[in-house]
């Protein structure tokens, strides 16, 4: 049970913070960087892996690019699927 519990709370925590850098963190930084908004948000979340291992901060660092540019891309042909449904 207590394993349970435990992979359950770490489950929500990386959800909320994969919620937090992948939605709010690039809608906040397109009013400022436009287009470019997804480096200022890696770098951000591989701010936060300071103080781990190195690796896991440059891999953090590559996977925010990555992650954030898919996270994006998909959530512009979702917009689209959903309006070409719409009408």
């Amino acid at each position: 049970l207590k394993t349970i519990l435990f992979e359950l709370c770490y489950g929500i925590d990386f959800f909320t913070i994969e919620l937090f850098f992948r939605g709010f963190t690039i809608l906040a930084f397109i009013k400022y960087a436009g287009k470019d908004a997804i480096l200022p948000m890696a770098v951000f979340y591989c701010a936060i892996h300071f103080g781990k291992p190195v690796a896991e901060c440059i891999s953090s660092y590559f996977g925010g690019l990555i992650w954030g540019g898919l996270v994006v891309h998909l959530g512009i042909a979702w917009m689209m699927e959903a309006i070409g449904i719409i009408f």
